[in-house]
Parts: structure tokens; sequence; C-alpha cells
């Protein structure tokens, strides 16, 4: 899971990356636009940081100064709201971990599995406060 995690933190942040160089790419550009072409943004995060760049440039007409129709769609996540450890994502590590170091192949996966520090956060209302809004 934590594999999982920092691959798509990593793919959000080329996504973002990659984004704000066609953006400058974009306001370089010859200023005659062709014909409007219709194009779709999605982005997963709900934190402004990573969708802010494609807002911001619909918003200045940036896109439609050259040809470009864009719809920036949000895609609601498909994580759990509260990240508790999973036995068949444990035995997906374990697995993972195996190929290069057979020694973890012999324990058992649930004997990694400490869920203490979720609940513990759980309990304590920290999770349940990051999805709110704050004014």
């Amino acid at each position: 899971m934590l594999i999982r995690c920092i691959k798509n933190n990593l793919s959000l942040h080329l996504f973002v990356l990659s984004c704000a160089f066609s953006i400058s790419a974009l306001w370089a550009a010859p200023k005659e636009a062709p014909a409007q072409e219709r194009l779709n943004f999605a982005y997963i995060s709900p934190n402004a940081s990573s969708s802010s760049v494609l807002w911001v440039a619909k918003e200045m007409g940036i896109f439609k100064k050259h040809g470009l129709d864009v719809n920036v769609i949000y895609i609601k996540s498909a994580v759990p709201d509260l990240p508790y450890p999973t036995l068949e994502g444990m035995k997906t590590l374990t697995a993972e971990m195996g190929r290069t170091r057979p020694e973890v192949l012999k324990a058992d996966p649930a004997s990694f599995i400490d869920a203490s520090f979720v609940k513990a956060i759980e309990e304590e209302g920290f999770i349940k406060r990051l999805g709110q809004r704050t004014p």
C-alpha cells in the first residue's frame, strides 16, 4: 500500500509538472488560434495545489486563446477514508519484497499489520478534520 501511495504521489507530481510545462508552452505559442479543439483534463486530488494550474489557465482564457476548449474534471479517488492496512495489501507487499529478499516470504503477512496508529488518529479526529473546510 505504501509503494502504491508513493507511486500515485509521484505520478501526481509528474502530472502537475507536465501541465505546468504545457501551459507555459501554450503561453509562448503564436497568438493566432486554430479551430477549437475539445480536451478533457482529469485530476484525482482534491488538493488545490495539484489542480490549480489547470483552473488558472482555464479561467485566464489561456486555453481558448490557443484554440482549445478545455473541460477540467475532478475524479474522486478510490482511496478509503481511513487507510487501515489490509491483509491483502500486506500479502502483495511481502510478495513484492520476497522477490529480492526471500526470507520475507517465510513470515506471516498478518504479523506485519498493526492498525493501532490509524485507530489512534481516527479516535483523535485527525482524519475527519482533513476533509473539512476551514473558514
